[in-house]
């Protein structure tokens, strides 16, 4: 999300200018920002500590426990992504080799370097302010991967990204995070170190995801058709209000005796169709369409 935010913030900032920029992105982030942070987030909170034995009332927990600062936690609301059209200049612009490598190096030099001071799963708070100190420089190296991207015209032809190697690349990392885990007797589930294997295959694991998603997208959904143009329009308010919906779903579902994958595979069904459907709603049916 950081990669392809820093690829189309060139576009927006030229056509827009400094002020008018300045003034669409405070809005575009500070709105839903603060609507996550004062309905979506104290809900989500709830919701969660309620499946975690809390007996609090919701009204006391909303206007008082959650706004304490060692209890917010504003979860996907602190990204932000933006979409723009594009128009492609039907010319191959090959992505050297050791772009990629040095950027993969350079992930992997953060994220492990960052690991000997916080655990990847640690976040820290500022009162309203939510980040991983370990990701964080990982995010801003995404996001200025995509400004490089987007100066040097990336993905404007269909031959710039092949989807073959980076199953490779994407598969052979997913092994090697597997066989270290397997070979040094890690538990997933109790994992805090530093191990070096590990912070490569993750990064690599990301990068590699990236641009195979991206490879996919372009290959078999870079369509201008009604319904793709429907669903584009509509991506960021589904994603604004699919963190409360997953929460609802997977707490009323959490009595069910059904098998895990089967409960599992149920809630992702349900909670991208309902996400859908509310997000729609919401900006076709409400005074929110003004601003979501």
């Amino acid at each position: 999300m950081f990669f392809i935010a820093g690829y189309f913030v060139i576009g927006s900032y030229k056509k827009k200018g400094s002020s008018q920029f300045a003034k669409d992105r405070l809005i575009k982030l500070g709105i839903p920002y603060l609507f996550g942070l004062v309905i979506l987030a104290p809900l989500a909170q709830y919701i969660a500590n309620r499946s975690w034995g809390s007996n609090a009332g919701l009204i006391e927990f909303w206007f008082t426990d959650f706004f304490h600062p060692e209890n917010i936690d504003l979860h996907h609301f602190i990204y932000r992504l933006q979409y723009w059209n594009v128009q492609a200049v039907g010319s191959d612009h090959h992505v050297p080799s050791r772009v990629y490598i040095l950027f993969l190096v350079l992930t992997f030099v953060l994220y492990y370097g960052m690991g000997f001071f916080y655990e990847p799963q640690v976040f820290i708070s500022f009162y309203i302010l939510y980040f991983s100190p370990v990701m964080l420089p990982v995010y801003a190296a995404y996001f200025a991967l995509g400004i490089y991207a987007s100066m040097k015209m990336w993905f404007t032809d269909e031959h710039t990204v092949r989807i073959f190697p980076w199953v490779i690349a994407y598969a052979a990392n997913f092994l090697l995070y597997g066989g270290t885990m397997v070979i040094k007797d890690i538990n997933p589930i109790e994992c805090t170190g530093n191990d070096p294997f590990l912070a490569f295959a993750t990064n690599g694991m990301t990068f590699a995801g990236v641009m195979l998603l991206i490879a996919l997208f372009k290959r078999f959904f870079n369509k201008r058709s009604d319904g793709m143009l429907r669903l584009s329009a509509n991506s960021y308010n589904t994603y604004i209000v699919h963190y409360l919906i997953v929460y609802v779903v997977v707490y009323l579902m959490s009595a069910i005796n059904i098998p895990t994958i089967g409960k599992y595979i149920f809630q992702v069904i349900l909670c991208v169709f309902l996400s859908w459907i509310i997000a729609t709603f919401l900006k076709e049916r409400t005074s929110l369409r003004s601003w979501i």
